[in-house]
C-alpha cells in the first residue's frame, strides 16, 4: 500500500482505494474476523490451558486437545507457548501500522507510462475499437524489454498482459466521468466519440490517475499504435533539471504531441494543461485537437500551455536523443502506394528502421522526419524529388500510423510475438501489404 492524492492505494493494483466505499462496507465484518482471530484465540487456547493446569496436563484427553501447546516445555512451564504468540502478534501489528512510512516506501520503476481504451456503451461497434489492437503482444514483447525503468499500465478494457512491469486497471465510461468530475471539476462532459474525447483528454491523464502519479518520477501516456525499441534507456537519461520529454520534432515547438510525452510528476507540470483552454475542450462534444497541433483546432490547445510555460522559464523540455519515427506524416498514404521496401526490426529491446525507395517530402505544419524525407526536403515541401533513399537507423520508437490498417485487418498477428527474440515490421518494394511477425534475432 501506497500513498496517492486519493489516499491510500495497493501497489499491486492502483486503482484499489484501500478506504473507498466498498472498504468501509467490509470494515465491520474484517473488524470482527480481526478480533476474533487475532485476540479470541489466543485468549481460548490460554484459557483451557489455564483451566487445566496443573492436574489435567498429563491426562490423555487433555493432551490430545491441548498437548501441541505444552509438551514441548517443562510442566511448570505450561503457558510458554503463548511468548512466541504473542511476540509474533505484536511484530506483524508492528509491521503493518508502524514499519511503512512514506519515505520508506519502496519506489516502483523511474517512469509510468499510460495506455487508455475505453468503450462507449451507445455504440455497438465501439466495443470492437476499445478491444486492444492485435499487435498487443509486440507492444508487451517491447514493455517487457523496458522493465527496469518503464511501468506500462493498461486501462479500461482486459488487456491479457502478463509482464512484471504490466498493470491493468479496469475502467469503464462511467468511472472516466466520475473521475473528469472528482479531479477536474467538469459535471458536464459531451462524448460524441469516446476515442476522440480520450485523445482530448491525454495532457490531463496523469491527473486523472493521480494513483499512478505518485509512483513515478516521470508519467505520461503513449498511443497503442507506437512500437518501442530502448524507451529505457531514455528514461534514463532524465535528470533533475528536466521536466518534460517530448520527440524531438516537437522541439523546440510545439512540444505536445498525441503519440508520446513524459511528465515530470510535480504538480507544476502535471496541471500545466490548466494554462490553455482544458475546459472547453472537456465539455465540447466533437475533437477539439487539445493535446497536440497539427494545423487546426484551437490556437489555446496544450502546445499553447507549454510554450507559454517554457518562454517563461518555468518549463525545461527536453527532446529525446534518438528519432520518434512515424511511418509517414502528411500525405503518407501515397508514400504506401509508391514502390518502396521498408522493414522495422525489433530485437533484444533494440528497433531499427530500413528504408529503400523514392524521396517523398511531406506538407506538415510541423516539420517532422519521416523515413522517406531527403535533404531536398527541407526547401521543396510537398515535392517528389527524383532521389532514392536508403536508410538504416536505431530509432526510440515507430507510429504505425497509415500501416495499423493493414495489420488490424487484413492480417492476424501470432500471440507468440511477446515472446520473440525479434520481430519486423514490413512490406515489400512491389507490395503495399505490411506483414508483422516473428523473425530470426539479428547478430
Amino acid at each position: 500500500m501506497h500513498l496517492s492524492e486519493q489516499g491510500e492505494v495497493l501497489d499491486a493494483q492502483p486503482s484499489i482505494n484501500c478506504y473507498g466505499e466498498e472498504h468501509w462496507k467490509l470494515f465491520p465484518l474484517a473488524l470482527v474476523a480481526g478480533v476474533v482471530y487475532v485476540i479470541g484465540i489466543p485468549l481460548l487456547l490460554f484459557g483451557g490451558l489455564h483451566k487445566g493446569a496443573p492436574l489435567q496436563l498429563a491426562k490423555p484427553v487433555f493432551k490430545a486437545r491441548y498437548g501441541f501447546l505444552y509438551l514441548r516445555y517443562e510442566r511448570a512451564y505450561w503457558w510458554y507457548e503463548m511468548l512466541p504468540l504473542m511476540r509474533r502478534t505484536a511484530v506483524a501489528v508492528f509491521m503493518v501500522l508502524y514499519a511503512r512510512t512514506d519515505e520508506a516506501q519502496p519506489k516502483t520503476t523511474k517512469a509510468g507510462l499510460i495506455y487508455l481504451r475505453i468503450a462507449d456503451p451507445r455504440h455497438r461497434q465501439d466495443a470492437f475499437r476499445a478491444s486492444w489492437p492485435p499487435w498487443l503482444p509486440a507492444l508487451e514483447a517491447s514493455a517487457r524489454a523496458n522493465a527496469r525503468s518503464v511501468t506500462y499500465y493498461f486501462i479500461g478494457a482486459p488487456a491479457n498482459v502478463t509482464c512484471a512491469n504490466c498493470v491493468q486497471i479496469p475502467l469503464d465510461l462511467a468511472g472516466l466521468r466520475a473521475r473528469v468530475e472528482k479531479y477536474l471539476g467538469v459535471t458536464d462532459m459531451e462524448i460524441k466519440s469516446v476515442k476522440n474525447k480520450i485523445c482530448d483528454l491525454k495532457p490531463m491523464w496523469p491527473a486523472l490517475f493521480p494513483e499512478i502519479s505518485a509512483r513515478h518520477e516521470w508519467v505520461g501516456f503513449a498511443d497503442a499504435d507506437v512500437l518501442f525499441g530502448d524507451l529505457a534507456a531514455e528514461v534514463d537519461l532524465l535528470t533533475a533539471s528536466d521536466d518534460l520529454l517530448v520527440p524531438s520534432s516537437w522541439h523546440p515547438y510545439p512540444l505536445a504531441n498525441g503519440n508520446f510525452m513524459l511528465f515530470r510528476a510535480t504538480e507544476r507540470v502535471l496541471q500545466a494543461f490548466r494554462g490553455a483552454g482544458w475546459r472547453e475542450a472537456v465539455r465540447s462534444p466533437g475533437y477539439s485537437v487539445f493535446d497536440e497541433w497539427h494545423g487546426r483546432g484551437s490556437a489555446t490547445n496544450f502546445g499553447h500551455a507549454l510554450l507559454e510555460m517554457h518562454l517563461n522559464g518555468k518549463l525545461r523540455p527536453k527532446p529525446t536523443s534518438r528519432l520518434f519515427l512515424q511511418d509517414a506524416v502528411s500525405g503518407g498514404r501515397a508514400l504506401m502506394e509508391r514502390p518502396a521496401a521498408l522493414r522495422a526490426t525489433w530485437a533484444r529491446g533494440r528497433l531499427r528502421v530500413a528504408y529503400r525507395g523514392p524521396c517523398y517530402c511531406s506538407k506538415d505544419v510541423v516539420p517532422q522526419f519521416a523515413i522517406a524525407h531527403c535533404s531536398e526536403c527541407v526547401f521543396r515541401a510537398g515535392a517528389t524529388p527524383d532521389v532514392t533513399v536508403a536508410r538504416d537507423l536505431e530509432v526510440l520508437a515507430y507510429h504505425m500510423l497509415y500501416t495499423k490498417p493493414w495489420i488490424g485487418r487484413k492480417y492476424a498477428v501470432a500471440p507468440a510475438l511477446r515472446d520473440c527474440e525479434a520481430f519486423a515490421l514490413w512490406k515489400s518494394e512491389t507490395s503495399r501489404e505490411h506483414h508483422l511477425e516473428c523473425v530470426d534475432a539479428p547478430r
